[in-house]
């Protein structure tokens, strides 16, 4: 050992530290096997990220390589995909009448999809109402914010072919917001089995969590998602419910045609879409 330079006490070092690794690694499966299956699917939802790097040693041209653990929780996760879809969540209401016959109706849910202040929802919630005589019946439309606060909502246009309705935010002069749009995830990259959480409520927020138990896809070459299907109804009764993945991104919506069907959603790149398709139609 003294004879040893320090490149190659190093070295020695690095493999040590492998061996040490692979023999660690064994006897964790051979306990693994022997735990009770409690200990196993607490072990299971625990998610492991390995960083490595690599750090020069002082007059060496040899370089140390260091690894750090960091430990993150399913549950953490989750939570933090919640918390960051929270404000794009809105609450869409419709008026009819005025004064004393002023009445408003919680719809559904919307999606804040752009930092104008677009927000995607069912195209249920436009449906037109009609009085004894079979005139329309005027009607407004606000959303009410996460934080509370009401805003009067424009209609920007429909689209039939995928059932889906654009607004779009508009706020009073007084009125300070803070538009905070949603990302949306690649849909088509979802795969059955991952988890995903889903995100609506009346009043107040209501989550469900659960994994993809579906997944039809079109019978084309880039094999894109139709429908996503989970093995859970939706947190709400509402339409525009969010699905979620544990990176915090919308990958469906709760709307669109089949919207009836509350374990299934429409995949997140369907909508991207279609919200463009509303936007150019309504230039």
């Amino acid at each position: 050992m003294e004879n040893l330079s320090k490149q190659q006490l190093t070295l020695l070092a690095l493999l040590v530290s492998f061996v040490t690794s692979i023999a660690t690694g064994i006897v964790t499966v051979s306990l693994m096997e022997r735990a009770p299956q409690g200990v196993t699917q607490t072990i299971n939802r625990v998610v492991e990220r390995t960083v490595e790097r690599v750090v020069p040693a002082e007059n060496q041209k040899a370089a140390i390589v260091t690894k750090e653990t960091v430990v993150v929780r399913a549950d953490d996760l989750a939570v933090a995909a919640i918390e960051k879809n929270g404000a794009s969540l809105v609450r869409i209401k419709r008026v009819e009448g005025a004064g004393d016959k002023r009445v408003e109706t919680l719809l559904g849910l919307g999606l804040v999809v752009s930092k104008e202040g677009h927000i995607a929802a069912d195209a249920g919630v436009a449906i037109r109402r009609f009085d004894e005589f079979g005139s329309p019946i005027p009607r407004s439309f606000l959303a009410m914010l996460a934080n509370g606060m009401v805003v009067e909502l424009a209609f920007v246009g429909l689209d039939e072919d995928v059932g889906l309705v654009l607004f779009l935010l508009k706020p009073a002069p007084e009125q300070k917001i803070d538009i905070v749009p949603t990302a949306l995830g690649d849909s088509d990259a979802l795969k059955l089995a991952q988890t995903v959480i889903s995100l609506g409520g009346g009043e107040t927020n209501a989550v469900g969590t659960g994994i993809i138990a579906n997944l039809p896809r079109a019978e084309t070459p880039d094999r894109r998602v139709l429908s996503i299907y989970t093995d859970r109804e939706a947190a709400s009764t509402l339409s525009g419910t969010a699905l979620l993945n544990l990176s915090g991104e919308v990958v469906g919506l709760n709307a669109g045609i089949g919207q009836s069907e509350r374990s299934r959603y429409l995949p997140a790149n369907a909508l991207k879409a279609s919200v463009e398709k509303i936007k150019a139609a309504a230039l």
